[in-house]
């Protein structure tokens, strides 16, 4: 899921409708003047931003084409230029999926350091769960949430394992056991090890 300022959505329709009145308040069909291309340009600016931050290709083509077209038109076919871009923003705004988070969620999407910078820094291979596990969580994907914090304390035993001297658990290599199995072995080399120096409890 993409972060979009929900701005951009409304921008799009506020500039075209500009468009659109600015010829509608023209009368005649008199050809554009330079004055008048640079202005309506500028406008078409504005569009093309918020279009990009939408991902709207097919009005963006649009744009490029009225461009183009502008120095050789009449305010009416200026008009229809714009109105055709219109139609066309409607029919991808309508096939965009739009979301919303309420804020005590919203802060846990791509959120990088949920345990702090030293846990960042330390487990560099478990960055990117971190952040799906936030990603699930702000959306309520609870489950997938779990899973990918259990991937994390996987990847985090592994490397402990690893500063431990553990490669191999049971003939096989350490890549190759869940959690379980090789928090099962930690115990028992963290037990055996007490066991021997004459530590209780």
């Amino acid at each position: 899921m993409k972060r979009i300022d929900i701005r951009a959505y409304f921008n799009i329709g506020e500039f075209l409708e500009a468009l659109l009145r600015t010829c509608a308040e023209k009368q005649g069909d008199g050809k554009l003047t330079e004055g008048d291309c640079r202005f309506l340009s500028e406008l078409l600016d504005e569009v093309d931003q918020s279009l990009t931050a939408v991902e709207m290709q097919r009005t963006l083509d649009l744009t490029v084409h009225a461009r183009k077209s502008l120095k050789n038109s009449t305010w009416p076919q200026a008009h229809t230029l714009f109105e055709c871009m219109q139609v066309t923003a409607k029919g991808e705004l309508a096939e965009k999926f739009v979301g919303y988070l309420p804020p005590e969620r919203a802060r846990f999407w791509g959120m990088e350091k949920p345990f702090g910078d030293k846990v960042f820094e330390s487990f560099p291979s478990t960055r990117a769960d971190f952040t799906a596990a936030g990603n699930c969580y702000a959306i309520e994907q609870y489950n997938a949430c779990v899973f990918h914090l259990m991937r994390v304390i996987e990847k985090g035993l592994r490397v402990i394992a690893r500063e431990r001297g553990i490669k191999n658990i049971g003939g096989s290599r350490l890549e190759w056991h869940d959690w379980g199995t090789i928090i099962g072995r930690e115990v028992a080399s963290l037990f055996w090890t007490r066991n021997r120096a004459g530590i209780s409890g």
